[in-house]
């Protein structure tokens, strides 16, 4: 969309800052999880820990399937 006055552009400019104040609260809605607050980079909760280390199925297949590195899922069932 190309604006034609500058009323039109400024309603564009509002727009977009309203869609991206939007992703981010759902963004940080996401990251809270079951009151549980993960960091920017996290990719598992604790619900996941959990499932990862009473998985009886390979690593290679809980990397894929959490989409975590296999180091992780060692190191997670590891714990366990």
């Amino acid at each position: 969309m190309v604006p034609e006055s500058s009323l039109q552009l400024k309603m564009l400019i509002y727009n977009n800052y309203e869609s991206i104040n939007l992703q981010k609260k759902l963004w940080d809605n996401a990251m809270r999880v079951h009151s549980q607050i993960l960091h920017k980079c996290a990719r598992t909760t604790e619900i996941i820990r959990d499932e990862i280390q009473k998985s009886e199925e390979s690593i290679t297949f809980l990397a894929k399937k959490y989409g975590v590195s296999r180091p992780t899922i060692y190191k997670w069932t590891a714990t366990a």
